[in-house]
């Protein structure tokens, strides 16, 4: 059985916030699901994926090290 968990939709402003950090250009499809949910916990019998929450998703990668350990990512 697959469940997913929403986070509440993220203000406009917190978008923006996040597009204007960054230094490329995401899919519309990507923005467009962060416009109706802030992240998501999506879990099956055998899976379970996190989607970070935009207004998390920076400082979660820095604190990852994601540009060390996943650079291509």
């Amino acid at each position: 059985m697959k469940t997913i968990d929403k986070n509440q939709p993220p203000k406009d402003s917190d978008i923006e916030d996040f597009l204007n950090k960054i230094n490329f250009k995401l899919p519309s499809g990507f923005i467009d699901f962060y416009r109706t949910t802030n992240g998501a916990d999506i879990s099956s019998d055998e899976t379970y994926t996190v989607l970070w929450p935009i207004t998390e998703m920076i400082q979660l990668n820095k604190g990852y090290q994601v540009d060390e350990f996943a650079p291509e990512f």
